[in-house]
């Protein structure tokens, strides 16, 4: 995954890297692949993504589909939310999405998901790229 985000933060075009280390797939969503993961996917080796992707300008997705057992449940507490804190350190711009893949998964975009992951990662307007508003 490392390896892959870095490629794709190296390419000389615009792109949004959908979901960073998360395979958004319901079996992966378990305390023992994340934990192991992220002993992985240490401070340095993210800071290292995310300072690469800020530089080439890439936006960084919080796909608020993936998080299959809900944003405030622990596990997304100690592995995904500081992650994304240290992308925001390192002066990544982010999108929200859904990974939709049929119009009943649109509610995953609700307002109170999306009011949930802004407060808690304390994003802002500057933080965020909006399809269809910002300029690609």
């Amino acid at each position: 995954m490392e390896k892959t985000f870095l490629e794709v933060a190296r390419l000389p075009m615009y792109a949004v890297i959908a979901h960073p280390f998360d395979p958004t797939a319901a079996c992966f969503q378990q305390e023992d692949f994340l934990a192991t993961t992220f002993q992985y996917l240490t401070v340095g080796r993210l800071r290292k993504c995310f300072s690469l992707a800020a530089k080439m300008g890439k936006t960084i997705e919080i796909n608020l589909g993936s998080f299959v057992l809900g944003l405030r449940h622990p596990l997304y507490q100690k592995t995904y939310l500081p992650m994304f804190a240290i992308a925001k350190e390192e002066g990544c711009r982010f999108c929200l999405a859904s990974d939709a893949q049929k119009p009943e998964d649109l509610s995953r975009l609700a307002a109170e998901q999306a009011r949930f992951i802004i407060e808690a990662l304390d994003l802002h307007r500057e933080n965020m790229e909006i399809p269809g508003i910002d300029t690609f």
